[in-house]
């Protein structure tokens, strides 16, 4: 059934990609319309009505990133290898497909205490029932992550679309310890809305299947032993509890994440008002070995279950007009999580996290020119996370702002260049952690969970340029060379309250390749 899915998603994103375009849509203004895809992925059934010009894109690209200023469990340098293509078609005045087809080939140098999936580049904590080991060493991550997705309009008041989706991340290790995991994640959310004049109302409802299978060897077993320290293989079941568990030979996890949503919207002429409600519930087990030492999916042998529970709203506002368009959004994100150690019969963690933010952006343009853009958006964080047997107990609320501009600075009939700057600021409001010392090895704590907190309650700037130059080929096709720089600062001593000894020299971060539009 897995590698029909497959099957399907791909001969979708080809399709989609090969298909001739009768009327192409040159995206110069990349900022303001980035997330168009996401947006249509998310709620396809807002757009069903909408005279949409078909537009495709392929892309290859080269990231390169040199985190000094970060959190533990994140590499010190990652260089990615892109190749991206995505598409939006309006097959017929009711039908709409769309789909996207994205390969990462990503090289990561010095990351250690983390032998999972998971970053804390653009996460606080990793999710808990993990194994680590101090020792830092590169890794090789390969990504395939597809989406294809349909609208269709029944008749003037119904209709229906469904977006499937499917990722599969291997990833290894070249030093002992070394983990080999690997991750299939197949998910499927199917729309119904209904429409009566200018208002419509939308359903839907989604399942997946997130499985990772996973090992971890020593080509010298000798190292795996207590009195290696930097080498010896633990396990994090929370934000502070370590403990040993036999099962790193061989693990698994099982995830089935749930889903469901309600939308309403209301159009008039060039403007939309929308309102979207969506609501996940996802328990991750993690398996450890029976007594003849062997690992599957039984319940029997769930020793961990991680529950996250997510309710995000949106009210959002666009107008399309002939020279200006403008997006407005208001967002309240509620994220709760507790893990459930089976082998302890009780809770031993929980998270809490809450998030406000507003987004807006505007474009002005002529003649297929931008005069100007702009995006400004604003965030207010507060989390905190407890471990309740390893005494933790972490506090971070902040403020981010975020402010983008840009436009067209040279054109002519074939040639277009387009330069854009972006500033982001975090700010840290309030902060707290408490450590308790529940055993001698401290090294966790220490080494990881103060440090993070030193980088989460320091003020940061992130400042960086774009350009991109657009050669028109044809009428349907054109070829654009992009190149961004951001650079990540501390703007503040706080850290040195936990960490006197975080390495705070600027982070960098470079993006460059071409995009090809047909």
């Amino acid at each position: 059934m897995y590698n029909k899915g497959l099957f399907i998603l791909i001969f979708l994103s080809s399709w989609l990609t090969q298909a001739q375009l009768k009327d192409s849509l040159d995206l110069t203004e990349k900022s303001y319309h980035d997330n168009f895809l996401e947006r249509l992925e998310n709620q396809p059934l807002l757009y069903t009505k909408d005279l949409l010009k078909n537009v495709t894109q392929t892309s290859l690209s080269l990231e390169s990133k040199k985190l000094n200023f970060k959190r533990v469990q994140t590499p010190e340098e990652s260089i990615t290898y892109q190749f991206k293509t995505e598409g939006f078609f309006s097959l017929s005045e009711k039908l709409k497909v769309f789909g996207r087809f994205n390969f990462d080939k990503i090289e990561e140098k010095q990351m250690g205490f983390n032998s999972t999936l998971e970053r804390t580049e653009n996460q606080a904590v990793l999710t808990p029932n993990y194994f680590y080991a101090p020792q830092k060493g590169d890794w090789d991550n390969q990504i395939f992550d597809m989406m294809g997705g349909a609208s269709y309009l029944i008749n003037n008041h119904w209709s229906v679309g469904g977006v499937i989706n499917y990722k599969n991340h291997k990833a290894y290790r070249d030093i002992d310890p070394r983990p080999d995991l690997q991750l299939a994640d197949y998910k499927a959310k199917v729309h119904l809305g209904y429409a009566i004049k200018k208002h419509q109302f939308i359903a839907n409802a989604g399942l997946g299947s997130a499985s990772t299978t996973a090992s971890i060897i020593y080509v010298d077993d000798t190292q795996n032993a207590p009195v290696y320290q930097e080498t010896f293989t633990k396990f994090s079941s929370g934000y502070g509890r370590v403990v040993f568990n036999s099962s790193y030979r061989r693990f698994l996890e099982r995830e089935r994440p749930q889903s469901a949503g309600l939308a309403y919207s209301y159009q008039y002429n060039r403007s939309r008002v929308s309102l979207d409600y969506n609501y996940l519930k996802s328990i991750k087990n993690s398996y450890n070995r029976d007594a003849n030492n062997r690992v599957y999916f039984d319940e029997k042998l769930i020793a961990y279950k991680y529950r996250s529970i997510e309710h995000l709203t949106k009210l959002n506002f666009d107008y399309d007009g002939e020279k200006v368009d403008y997006f407005l959004q208001l967002n309240y994100q509620q994220q709760t999580g507790d893990n459930y150690s089976v082998i302890d019969q009780g809770q031993n963690y929980q998270q809490n996290i809450q998030v406000i933010g507003f987004n807006s952006a505007i474009l002005q343009q002529e003649n297929n020119k931008m005069l100007w853009q702009a995006r400004f958006s604003a965030s207010y964080l507060d989390s905190d996370y407890t471990d309740l047997l390893g005494f933790t107990k972490k506090e971070i609320s902040a403020l981010k702002l975020r402010g983008e501009f840009g436009k067209d600075i040279w054109t002519n009939s074939k040639n277009k260049i387009n330069f854009a700057v972006s500033a982001e600021a975090y700010i840290p409001v309030q902060e707290n952690l408490i450590t308790t010392q529940v055993t001698s090895d401290t090294s966790f704590t220490d080494r990881v969970i103060k440090p993070d907190h030193a980088f989460d309650s320091t003020s940061k700037l992130r400042a960086g340029a774009e350009i991109n130059y657009t050669l028109k080929l044809s009428n349907q096709k054109s070829l654009r060379f992009f190149l961004n720089y951001k650079n990540l600062s501390a703007l503040s001593d706080e850290y040195q309250k936990y960490a006197p000894q975080l390495r705070t020299s600027s982070s960098h971060f470079t993006n460059f390749g071409l995009r090809l539009f047909y």
